[in-house]
């Protein structure tokens, strides 16, 4: 899902197509931890082996970090 919304906000703001989350400030709040995705990795997860829409939300993780 985080990958996703890093998606939808570069082709939103094509201005700042290469910054992570187009250039935009998002906040995020809960617990991303307390539950393991049932088919995906945790986006903290370092397995690249799935799909990419997986692999896009690591990525888009790890520019928060």
């Amino acid at each position: 899902m985080l990958g996703l919304i890093d998606l939808r906000l570069r082709q939103a703001f094509l201005d700042q197509l290469n910054e992570p989350f187009g250039g935009q400030s998002i906040l995020m709040f809960g617990n991303f931890g307390q539950l393991l995705p049932v088919l995906n990795p945790p986006i903290f997860s370092n397995d690249t082996s799935h799909n990419i829409n997986s692999n896009n939300g690591i990525v888009a993780y790890k520019h928060l970090l």
